[in-house]
């Protein structure tokens, strides 16, 4: 039985800490079996594959070689009812906190940049950066992701653009939360239709996350049961609309539909 404070989920949140709703500061949280904490971190790690698997794309149109792109994007997860509530009252007297009970939204911003390659390819990445306290000592985290994307097929005034992608994105954390590691691989698709003053896109995949626990690193007893890795595999799908206020300014928002449906705006600078 764990009737001690589970440091591990907080570890979980701070690697998840998009805003003070959900944060290792925010929550503090008593698991009493095994069961408990696998709901708990199943249920962060459907919010942290929800995020991260999403906001690749405002087109399926790459650029040419040597064509930029560079912005900011803002994912907004919505959480599910069913989600605030995923651990059972404890009628023993031992308050068991939900992780995201309170908590109807949850942000993720990030820059982003894409390069165009040769042979139909394009590279993207994007950074956020989130301090873990108001002191420098506190630390921060690392949102770093990344998508090779390859195009199958080029539009035209008949036919729309057609890409494919593989991305992944992890967090570097402080030393003192590196109790673990948290990752994503997503496989996705998309095609778009230019209509010259707004571009539509749609698409979707699937998002695999994986958390790997350091069982050395955990600072209390563990029972010997006690689980160390979770994974699991979620799809989403996208649909979105891109418009073209001034030459070279694309600003977009999309709506992606899943477990842990979220929406995405953002606004970027491209030359194509």
């Amino acid at each position: 039985m764990l009737r001690r404070s589970v440091k591990l989920v907080a570890l979980v949140l701070s690697l998840l800490a998009m805003t003070s709703h959900v944060s290792a500061q925010t929550y503090k949280f008593t698991a009493t079996n095994n069961n408990d904490l696998d709901k708990q971190v199943e249920a962060i790690l459907q919010l942290f594959s929800s995020l991260a698997g999403a906001g690749f794309v405002n087109t399926a149109e790459l650029h040419s070689l040597g064509g930029v792109d560079i912005g900011l994007r803002s994912i907004f997860a919505v959480v599910p009812d069913e989600f605030k509530d995923v651990i059972p009252r404890n009628t023993s007297g031992i308050n068991i906190k939900d992780p995201l009970e309170g908590t109807d939204t949850v942000p993720l911003p990030f820059l982003n940049a894409s390069v165009g390659l040769p042979a139909n390819f394009e590279v993207l990445g994007r950074v956020f950066y989130f301090p873990l306290g108001d002191e420098p000592t506190d630390g921060s985290v690392t949102f770093l992701g990344g998508a090779l994307k390859y195009g199958l097929l080029r539009g035209s005034l008949t036919l729309p653009d057609i890409t494919v992608l593989v991305g992944y994105q992890t967090f570097i954390v402080p030393d003192a939360y590196d109790f673990g590691t948290v990752k994503t691989f997503s496989f996705k698709g998309y095609a778009s239709k230019d209509l010259g003053f707004a571009t539509l896109y749609a698409g979707g995949g699937l998002d695999r996350t994986s958390l790997e626990l350091k069982k050395e690193r955990i600072p209390f007893p563990l029972p010997p049961d006690f689980n160390s890795d979770y994974d699991g595999s979620h799809t989403h799908g996208t649909v979105g609309l891109t418009i073209k206020p001034i030459p070279f300014l694309r600003v977009n928002a999309d709506y992606n539909f899943g477990e842990f449906p979220n929406f995405t705006i953002g606004a970027n600078l491209s030359i194509r």
